[in-house]
């Protein structure tokens, strides 16, 4: 082997040195050192040659026979390199195809994008209108109940009222057969007096036994016509009392009555607007619904095109991995074939396939840095659902009595009278509270057998040295005493109303005659009807 190999040796140095020896007498140059090398290497040819003509010949045609060989596999080589270049061009064709799929992919994933997220926000913003119909909805359901429980307790009210006032007319009418009755008698009484014992003073004066027995005739004739008078007086206060009280109550019953229209028309108008308000939240639920599936189908769709898109790109890179390979390949195949042309003086092809096999690994290169370093930007965002929730409170009412302070009252008036007596209202009150349940008579003076509201307080206040007679009405206990405002109003103060009359216990409740259904009571509070004054007389 070693000996073939310097006689290849030897064969390239005379191929050399007879070609640069024809290129220098060409060009008409005497080059030196290479006539003398050529001279050198052809003088030692030809004394192997004359030592050896048969074994010179034999080299000849070894080398002729090893210069084909190579010359066979350079060609070989090159084929291959060629075929190997072939095949990295196409690679790279299949990967610059892959990589505008992958592009094109992208565009479509990201039109998706944009679609679900148009989606997605249609789909928020239904949600957000969802919630504040729901909020309305919820408001306007809390303000149906409380306009049904101000309806049920004006209805309360109004049934009490209504029994308050039959039971007022009905007073009204035996207090008027009473009044009737008594000027009746007192008219036969007057008559008799006029018409059977009609003397004169001087008369009497003459048929008395003595100054003192007419003194006494004279005294029990004005005795009983101012027992009569007042008898008639205070039935006239209890009719005036009574028919006052009824005024009031079929003005607070008026007033409940046009409270409670309001209310039924406010009720309807609600309920009108809770149907319509059910339905745009069944709409929105409906178009929620649908946004949302739109959404998912679209973020599906976008799965879809982004896992087809970095499939692409994978498979581009897989090809321009496999065109790089086979480009390395044809590289050394074309470095394999440069040698074997160099060897067989073919180093020109050689050299021209390792440049082209050179570009085809650059281009290789190239593409495969292109695939490999293509980035993919993924939104793992999917379509987003659900419900969120917007309250306007609504204003509750609460029930309660139907009275207020009247300007009577003097609310706000600061007024606040010292006490002109040793008396305390926790007295009063605790002395009141005994007869708590006993019976309501219409014109009664008993606080134990019958009494009404005007008797109650007179009978109450007498026991502790306050008369108050002469203005056993209603009406006239709103001069006694002294002015009070309600801000300061006090146990033991007289709280004076339209035809009614009570006496404050503390804790916002009145001591009172109520009415014939109820007696004397001390539950209701002190603004159960319009308060018109405020006395204190202790």
């Amino acid at each position: 082997m070693k000996k073939r190999v310097g006689i290849l040796q030897k064969q390239k140095l005379r191929v050399r040195a007879a070609l640069l020896l024809a290129a220098t007498l060409s060009a008409g140059v005497f080059y030196q050192p290479q006539t003398v090398f050529a001279t050198e290497e052809i003088a030692e040819t030809s004394t192997e040659k004359k030592s050896d003509e048969k074994k010179s010949d034999e080299k000849k045609s070894a080398d002729d026979a090893s210069s084909d060989e190579l010359q066979q596999e350079a060609e070989r080589l090159k084929k291959e390199a060629d075929e190997l270049q072939k095949k990295a061009d196409s690679l790279n064709n299949k990967a610059d195809n892959l990589n505008k799929d992958a592009e094109n992919a992208a565009a479509e994933g990201n039109r998706l994008q944009q679609e679900r997220d148009a989606l997605n926000n249609k789909a928020d913003a239904i949600e957000g209108e969802l919630g504040t119909a729901q909020g309305q909805l919820e408001e306007l359901d809390s303000e149906l109940v409380d306009i049904l429980a101000e309806i049920n307790v004006l209805e309360g009210e109004i049934e009490s009222l209504e029994a308050e006032i039959e039971d007022t007319k009905e007073n009204l009418k035996a207090a008027e057969i009473a009044e009737q009755e008594q000027y009746e008698a007192m008219k036969e009484r007057i008559s008799y007096m006029y018409e059977h014992e009609n003397k004169s003073l001087f008369t009497l004066f003459l048929e008395s036994g003595s100054i003192a027995d007419f003194l006494n005739q004279v005294d029990y004739a004005t005795a009983v016509q101012d027992y009569d008078r007042q008898l008639l007086q205070n039935y006239q206060w209890l009719v005036e009392d009574i028919a006052e009280l009824k005024a009031s109550l079929e003005d607070q019953q008026a007033q409940l009555e046009a409270e409670r229209n309001q209310l039924t028309a406010k009720k309807a108008t609600l309920n009108n607007m809770i149907a319509v308000k059910r339905v745009e939240v069944q709409n929105f639920d409906a178009q929620l619904a649908a946004a949302q599936a739109a959404a998912a189908k679209k973020a599906n769709a976008l799965s879809a095109k982004r896992a087809e898109e970095q499939a692409k790109r994978n498979a581009a890179a897989v090809a321009a991995n496999q065109a790089a390979a086979a480009a390395n390949e044809a590289k050394a195949k074309a470095n394999e074939a440069a040698k074997k042309a160099e060897e067989s003086e073919t180093k020109k092809a050689a050299e021209e396939a390792a440049r082209k096999a050179a570009e085809a690994a650059k281009e290789a290169k190239d593409a495969k840095d292109i695939a490999v370093t293509s980035t993919v930007t993924f939104d793992d965002n999917t379509a987003s659902g659900g419900v969120s929730t917007t309250t306007v409170g609504g204003a509750s009412t609460a029930g309660g009595s139907s009275g207020s302070v009247g300007s009577g009252a003097s609310q706000g008036g600061g007024l606040n009278p010292a006490q002109v007596t040793g008396i305390s209202g926790a007295a009063v009150v605790a002395y009141a509270n005994q007869f708590v349940g006993n019976r309501y008579v219409w014109g009664g003076n008993s606080l134990t057998n019958g009494i009404d509201c005007s008797g109650f307080v007179v009978q109450i206040y007498k026991n502790f040295g306050i008369d108050l007679s002469k203005k056993r009405q209603s009406s006239l206990l709103r001069t006694v005493g002294q002015a009070v405002s309600y801000e300061h109003l006090q146990a033991g103060d007289i709280v004076c109303y339209a035809g009614h009359v009570g006496i404050y216990a503390g804790n916002g409740c009145i001591v009172e005659a109520q009415s014939t259904s109820t007696g004397i009571t001390n539950y209701r509070p002190v603004t159960c009807h319009p308060i018109l004054a405020i006395r204190r007389v202790i």
